[in-house]
């Protein structure tokens, strides 16, 4: 009588190729060097490659048209939107620091002091500023275009795919700054990039809902004014926000 085999994950006992319980692969077995080397971490490399480089073309090339294709399905060859969000902002983290600037000196020389406040929740609490601005961009994106039908979790996606291409200007920003160490020129280097970053999301929302719209004018004057709104009351919700987070 064969010997029955448990779970290596969960200890239940194993019936076919793959745990009922837990879902793990029965054939768990030690690491070897060629597994490692050979297999996970190249195939890691490769993947990585296929759909993380992929999708920053595509985020940089046709932002909106890619991410609609995307939303609507066609989704093997993209990165998942929320590890490339997690990763750029990681990779923007660590370039800042190499960077050695401080931003809120930037916000001060242009007369943005209050912006300051933003950054600085940013720079401490990444993931909780995401969960407040993620969502404020999507229910933005979701009531002014409520033609396309698309409902709040797929704003939700594509606002983390406009936000991840962002923070990809940003590291570009940061990597700039590096080698540039007058503060005059980088801080017009910054107001550029909140320039860039707004005709980024005019681009992508006007790509994104074109197939939802005929006239294209109107459509284009809409994503100027929403990008322009997002840009305000976002900024003026998420102080609202610190504010309150601070006082707890």
């Amino acid at each position: 009588m064969a010997e029955k085999q448990q779970c290596l994950n969960c200890d239940s006992e194993l019936t076919t190729a793959y745990c009922g319980v837990c879902g793990q692969k029965a054939s768990t077995h030690r690491f070897s060097f060629k597994e490692v080397v050979i297999t996970d971490f190249m195939h890691g490399i490769f993947h990585l490659d296929k759909g993380f480089f992929f999708t920053l073309k595509e985020l940089v090339t046709r932002p909106g048209h890619s991410i609609r294709e995307y939303v609507q399905g066609k989704r093997a060859s993209h990165f998942s939107y929320f590890t490339l969000l997690v990763i750029l902002i990681t990779i923007s983290f660590l370039v800042s620091k190499l960077a050695e600037i401080n931003i809120a000196e930037i916000y001060q020389k242009n007369g943005q002091g209050v912006f300051s406040e933003i950054q600085a929740f940013q720079s401490k609490y990444p993931r909780g500023f995401l969960l407040v601005s993620i969502p404020i961009y999507s229910i933005f994106s979701f009531l002014f275009f409520r033609k396309s039908k698309l409902n709040f979790a797929e704003n939700m996606v594509l606002n983390c795919y406009r936000t991840a291409a962002e923070y990809l200007f940003t590291i570009v920003f940061y990597i700039a700054c590096v080698f540039m160490k007058n503060i005059d020129l980088i801080s017009v280097s910054y107001a550029f990039l909140q320039v860039l970053v707004l005709i980024y999301m005019i681009v992508f929302y006007y790509q994104f809902f074109s197939e939802y719209y005929q006239n294209k004018i109107l459509l284009f004057l809409k994503t100027v004014l929403v990008s322009v709104l997002i840009t305000v009351m976002s900024t003026v919700i998420i102080i609202f926000a610190i504010g309150v987070y601070a006082s707890n």
